[in-house]
């Protein structure tokens, strides 16, 4: 009978997502029997309910099932999540353990910053929902915290947790899961008082469902437009404002396009050896082979010879370390201003970080950043 009133609502739930053009993917729904007690086995107790369908599609029934990033069971113990939030923090902790670690020259203050922003909310989320669990359980989170209290004090064995937590002013699991759940009702109480004093008329008791009968009291969304409208609105809508961020230069040409006159062969051979060393070969080299110059080395008058064959090769290799050197000042230029675009880029996501994070989480980042590099 319930599966058949399941079944039902499900169907009646479809035709409502179709009504409002609401995409469901059946594949990733899940059914699940939720019971106090204990089945003795509750595969065959699955088997034996019927299958639910949308779309045409059936849902299998499940033992457990993840719902905004809490895993729910079937007796709602909250054994699966809590042994999954505590792998995940231990996780987190292991990576953060050269900032944490009694050896770490970051301070206590700071350390507690980062515990509190990022390994506590892990195991906090939700935990209004999962508040209830047994004390065994809870019981694996506050192991996670003491490991950490222990870890950054550098505590040895005959001190008390209980002192690690009145000295760090932490309180325990337990009791900050308690204090986040007394915040809840407090600050929808201070929301629906401050509704009703604005003029709405509701009490302070109507007013959950008053927002409920709102929602149903609302009429479906008219029907898409066709085309043909489409086309001349998205048209006239004005171009977005991307964010103007400096254009990286276009960067230098390869050596190989070049254009050149000539390039230096290294197949083709020497000049001619003069008959004068061909003769004796204990001689000196003669004077128009002579690296000294002019000042140094008396050049006869029968060897200036215009265009000769050490002049074209000169030339050539001159030409040919020019190009080389224009390659290397065109890559020096482009590697300077790809430093710069860098550092504007940096720049820019730092104030986008600041924005967004809280300064105390900027300083932890900042602080982490300097100790890298003074480091390295």
């Amino acid at each position: 009978m319930a599966c058949v009133q399941l079944q039902a609502a499900v169907t009646e739930l479809g035709e409502w997502f179709r009504k409002w053009r609401i995409e469901v993917n059946p594949e990733k729904s899940a059914a699940m029997f939720f019971s106090p007690g204990t089945l003795r086995s509750p595969k065959r107790a699955c088997l034996r309910l019927k299958t639910i369908s949308l779309y045409e599609q059936q849902i299998p029934w499940e033992k457990y099932t993840k719902y905004l990033g809490v895993t729910l069971d079937r007796n709602l113990r909250f054994n699966e999540h809590i042994t999954i939030i505590r792998n995940r923090a231990r996780f987190v902790m292991g990576r953060l353990a050269p900032m944490i670690d009694k050896r770490s020259k970051m301070s206590l203050r700071h350390k507690l910053t980062l515990y509190k922003t990022c390994i506590r909310p892990i195991m906090t989320y939700a935990s209004v929902v999962f508040g209830h669990a047994k004390p065994a359980l809870l019981d694996k989170l506050q192991i996670v915290q003491n490991k950490f209290m222990r870890r950054a004090v550098g505590a040895p064995l005959y001190m008390r947790n209980v002192d690690l937590h009145r000295d760090l002013e932490l309180p325990s699991i337990k009791n900050y899961i308690t204090s986040l759940s007394r915040q809840i009702p407090k600050a929808l109480a201070e929301r629906y008082a401050a509704q009703a004093a604005g003029g709405t008329g509701a009490s302070t008791s109507a007013a959950p469902m008053m927002f409920m009968n709102e929602f149903l009291a609302q009429s479906p969304p008219p029907q898409p437009p066709s085309p043909e409208t489409i086309a001349p609105v998205a048209a006239v809508l004005p171009p977005l404002h991307a964010p103007i961020m400096p254009s990286l230069p276009p960067p230098p040409r390869p050596f190989h396009d070049v254009p050149m006159s000539f390039m230096f062969d290294p197949t083709r051979p020497p000049p001619p050896i003069t008959q004068s060393s061909t003769v004796n070969r204990n001689l000196k080299r003669t004077a128009e082979y002579s690296e000294a110059g002019p000042s140094k080395a008396q050049i006869r008058e029968d060897s200036k010879v215009d265009h000769c064959e050490n002049c074209v090769q000169r030339k050539i290799r001159i030409e040919l370390y020019r190009d080389q050197h224009e390659k290397l000042q065109r890559e020096y230029e482009y590697y300077t201003l790809a430093v710069e675009f860098k550092s504007k880029l940096y720049e820019s996501v730092k104030d986008a970080l600041k924005a967004v994070m809280s300064p105390e989480m900027m300083f932890v980042i900042e602080s982490c950043l300097e100790e890298s590099l003074c480091t390295t």
